[in-house]
């Protein structure tokens, strides 16, 4: 079985994928929306069946691979 890759907006945290994900009532908009960011990696985790543990081993990983080169998302 191949190592799954973790979507783009799971590995690498901006404001601008999140925050408008943020309800309004939200106090500290920030705070929820990496909270929002976690959960996702958790389903996304689960939906691979790969525990928490493993996916930050993997999204460190993976990290590590996409800041070694040009993002065209992150720029």
């Amino acid at each position: 079985m191949s190592t799954p890759a973790i979507p783009h907006e799971l590995l690498v945290y901006r404001d601008e994928d999140w925050l408008p994900k943020v309800q309004p009532s939200a106090v500290f908009p920030q705070l929820r929306a990496r909270e929002l960011q976690r959960q996702a990696q958790d389903a996304w985790g689960n939906q691979h069946a790969v525990w928490r543990a493993e996916f930050e081993a993997l999204q460190r990983e993976q990290r590590a691979e996409h800041d070694s080169k040009p993002c065209p998302i992150c720029g």
